[in-house]
């Protein structure tokens, strides 16, 4: 039961209703005719069979619900004022379009057959404007083609169309729509300012109201009065399931505590959630996947923050330095080279400034250091030098006293002059030398000359001459 509201008066008129049987229908305009009305459709009864029942509804301001109308109402008595409301049951929507009927003209509804002989034939799609031109196909409100053609000329053109399509690879819908009643309410809804179409069918009037809506179930209500009779017949359109679907917000007090164990031949998700038992199912399946890829996740990410150190924060490329941080860098630079620590280029590498970089801030901030007779030697380099000298002159001592070189310009023995006079270009004819030692060696030189009479002591002193 509600409490007792009072009339709305922005309210908007849609149009009206026959229920010569004094049932009507209330159901989904796109799928009357495939089904059983009894599962598809809300039945109302107890209604006027004389005269129409008007429609209004009330427009929808929610920006989140994709339902044009809040709710749609039938007035079985204007003006009267409910006092409390009943449940009627619920509509199921899978297309765009509502069909308010008399339960008994309903059985004469055509949806898909044409009931006047005739059919459009409507083209579509990216290359429908040169099909339409090469077929001389007229300009529709909804791509090319033609109207109000007999059925069987439609169905012929129809497959014309269909040839040039697969020969020439045009990409294009074609589509043959009879003169059903379905078609009837479609183009109604489409024409229509507010989207609402009446048709005559079966001696009453029915109404067809585009909705806008997803697919789902809306609530139907009868408003009945204080002695328990029927006022109006009210559809909730902007109901929860015409807004876009959110995740759904964790509760506090039933949070999940997810813990991963890690085995050898699968990780496996233990999940708690209290005493509540879960539901089965395949809902149940797909909750429990996706809270093992979450885990998965987080278990993957403590391990990376783990693994990482925390790094040293460097200034990005291409940051400037202050002049006291330049002026800081080069004193720990300076202090590096001045105590001997390490050369130029490694005292540069440990600040973390290039060399060049530093030998301009020195020129910019005037703390060039002294000149001196070459940077002061680190304590490794000096203890080198030492070894290397210590090593030079113990070398120099094992050497055995060779014998002095002889100075430049200096005089030679006469004996030895002679000699190398021997070993000289002989003139021509001269073939033979005798030695005045009177030795009894004898020498053949490579030219054919002939030395005798030498000793043992000439025939070195000879070949030292010759070197």
């Amino acid at each position: 039961m509600a409490n007792e509201e009072q009339p709305l008066e922005n309210t908007e008129q849609l149009g009206e209703v026959h229920a010569p049987s004094g049932t009507l229908v209330i159901a989904d305009e796109s799928i009357v005719g495939a089904e059983p009305l009894d599962n598809i459709a809300v039945q109302i009864g107890d209604l006027p069979q004389n005269g129409p029942i008007p429609v209004t509804g009330e427009r929808n301001n929610d920006k989140q619900s994709k339902s044009l109308w809040r709710d749609v109402f039938l007035d079985v008595q204007p003006g009267a004022r409910k006092a409390w409301s009943e449940s009627a049951g619920k509509v199921t929507v899978e297309g765009s379009g509502v069909l308010i009927a008399d339960t008994k003209a309903l059985s004469s509804w055509q949806h898909g057959a044409s009931v006047d002989g005739k059919s459009d034939l409507v083209i579509t799609g990216r290359d429908s404007k040169d099909v339409a031109a090469s077929v001389g196909a007229e300009q529709l409100e909804e791509g090319f083609g033609w109207i109000d053609l007999p059925t069987e000329e439609c169905e012929k053109k129809s497959k014309a169309v269909e040839l040039i399509k697969s020969k020439n690879g045009r990409e294009i819908q074609i589509e043959c729509r009879p003169h059903s009643h379905h078609h009837q309410a479609v183009t109604g809804m489409r024409k229509s300012i507010n989207g609402a179409a009446q048709i005559e069918l079966g001696g009453s009037i029915m109404l067809a109201l585009q909705t806008g809506l997803p697919e789902g179930e809306y609530p139907v209500f009868r408003d009945l009065d204080g002695n328990g009779k029927l006022v109006r017949v009210r559809i909730q359109l902007a109901s929860e399931a015409s807004k876009p679907a959110e995740p759904p917000a964790a509760e506090p007090e039933k949070a999940q505590a997810v813990e991963v164990i890690e085995g050898d031949e699968q990780e496996k998700i233990a999940t708690k959630t209290g005493d509540e038992s879960e539901p089965e199912g395949e809902d149940m399946a797909k909750k429990k996947a996706t809270k093992k890829r979450a885990a998965k996740k987080t278990a993957t990410k403590k391990k990376k923050g783990k693994s990482k150190k925390a790094a040293t924060p460097r200034k990005a490329r291409g940051a400037r330095h202050t002049n006291e941080e330049k002026s800081a860098l080069v004193d720990k630079y300076h202090k590096l080279i001045t105590e001997g620590k390490a050369a130029a280029t490694a005292a540069a590498k440990q600040v973390g400034i290039s060399y060049q970089t530093l030998l301009k801030w020195e020129k910019e901030l005037g703390k060039m250091l002294k000149k001196q007779r070459g940077r002061k030697a680190s304590p490794k380099t000096s203890k080198k030098t030492k070894k290397t000298k210590k090593k030079t002159a113990r070398k120099k001592a094992q050497r055995t006293p060779s014998t002095p070189r002889k100075a430049r310009g200096a005089a030679e023995p006469s004996k030895t002059k002679e000699l190398k006079k021997a070993f000289a270009t002989p003139k021509k004819g001269a073939a033979v030398h005798a030695s005045p030692s009177g030795g009894p060696i004898s020498i053949v030189t490579p030219s054919g000359f002939r030395i005798e009479g030498l000793h043992t002591d000439d025939v070195i002193k000879v070949l030292d001459a010759v070197k």
